[in-house]
């Protein structure tokens, strides 16, 4: 099973809270760890973020939308991203790849 971080960066690095939130997924045991970095011209970030031990994957969505960060105005992207890492097809009620869905 897998663990998916969305990651708070500056476009360069990871931010110290993505750092501790992968430290804390790796403490759950056995999963692989997937790291989503969105934001207008992130390469760099996303190139950092796979460097940061535990990570398995790193997931980039670069959208121009993005230029002011994801917690502005998330894109489709990411949506589809979510989407794809739920493995209940991403509906509503879903919270993650690790937890079932709320009823």
């Amino acid at each position: 099973m897998s663990i998916l971080v969305v990651a708070e960066h500056d476009n360069a690095a990871p931010r110290a809270s993505t750092l501790n939130t992968v430290t804390a997924a790796a403490a759950l045991g056995d999963s692989d760890i997937h790291l989503l970095v969105a934001g207008h011209n992130s390469a760099a970030a996303a190139d950092a973020c796979a460097k940061v031990t535990g990570v398995t994957k790193v997931l980039h969505a670069d959208a121009a939308e993005d230029q002011h960060g994801i917690d502005h105005a998330p894109t489709a992207a990411i949506r589809g991203r979510g989407e794809q890492a739920c493995p209940h097809g991403g509906h509503t009620g879903c919270r993650g790849a690790t937890t079932p869905p709320r009823r």
